[in-house]
């Protein structure tokens, strides 16, 4: 990346985040604040954990995860 694209993609993304921004300085921010604060722990991990989960199971691959949880599981365990 050239140093002018640098620029402008800082720029334009300083912009963005800064009208955002605005949005929580207005009466309803508060409210936007609480929908933000809902949606970002719970649907936003919830999705990053699955993800991680698929790309465990794709790279370490899902019958050797199997067969390594099934290794360390406790007897009575191994029946399901």
């Amino acid at each position: 990346i050239t140093p002018k694209m640098n620029m402008i993609i800082v720029t334009g993304l300083c912009g963005v985040l800064f009208l955002i921004g605005i949005m929580y300085t207005t009466r309803v921010g508060s409210d936007l604040l609480d929908v933000a604060d809902h949606f970002c722990p719970t649907y936003c991990l919830l999705f990053v954990a699955l993800v991680e989960y698929v790309l465990i199971a794709w790279m370490y691959g899902a019958e050797k995860m199997i067969q390594d949880i099934r290794n360390c599981a406790p007897p009575q365990w191994q029946q399901y």
